[in-house]
């Protein structure tokens, strides 16, 4: 009897060892589904192109940007539009983006250094008291108890969606304010048409790049 009471209890130890060794082997459907899941939030996290600039990226790149104007507003954006100024040997991007509704228009060239402005406000002659016919004479005005002196002008082109075979030449007046660094431009197309906008500048370390398209 003693012997056949130990060998009861081994082979049911056995059958334990087995039982338990199944068990941990096998996943249950919701801890399949919820490794999965967790894979799939982890492959959805940014991941940063270290070595790319915003002179690198296309049409459905998706980026960061912090301390943005005086506000230091941070908030991501997809890259919806991606056009291209020349003016005599000069080139420099234009990034049209979205900030979830909202346009942002991003000015990228290449000098010396990588120089990036933010256009986040459009105005109207009139706020900054000049009209159609005196901005282009004017050296300066008051905008909000700042002084924005005249720094460029001339004529560009603009080529949208980067598409050099289709020019549209512009007329431009370009304003800065020392003391923030913001700028205000004032475009006039060849149909008249006259657009206002207020930057900011904007430093490269600023900009963080999770992918360079779509």
């Amino acid at each position: 009897m003693l012997t056949v009471g130990i060998i009861s209890l081994a082979f049911g130890v056995f059958f334990l060892v087995i039982y338990q060794t199944k068990i941990k082997g096998s996943s249950s459907p919701e801890l399949k589904n919820a490794e999965k899941l967790k894979a799939l939030q982890a492959s959805r996290l940014p991941q940063t192109v270290s070595e790319a600039t915003l002179l690198d990226v296309r049409v459905g790149a998706v980026i960061h940007l912090e301390d943005v104007g005086l506000r230091s507003d941070s908030f991501d954006a997809e890259i919806t539009g991606r056009h291209l100024h020349k003016e005599g040997s000069e080139r420099w991007l234009e990034l049209e983006a979205d900030r979830g509704g909202r346009k942002v228009y991003l000015t990228v060239e290449q000098d010396d250094e990588l120089e990036i402005s933010v256009a986040l406000e459009e105005l109207s002659l009139r706020a900054l008291g000049l009209s159609k016919t005196s901005f282009e004479s004017a050296t300066h005005f008051d905008f909000e108890g700042a002084r924005f002196e005249r720094e460029a002008q001339g004529r560009a082109t603009y080529f949208r969606d980067h598409d050099e075979l289709r020019p549209e030449p512009y007329a431009y007046c370009e304003y800065e304010d020392d003391g923030s660094g913001e700028t205000v431009s004032i475009v006039r197309w060849d149909d008249g048409d006259i657009e206002v906008s207020r930057s900011v500048p904007l430093r490269e370390s600023s900009v963080t790049i999770y992918s360079q398209s779509g």
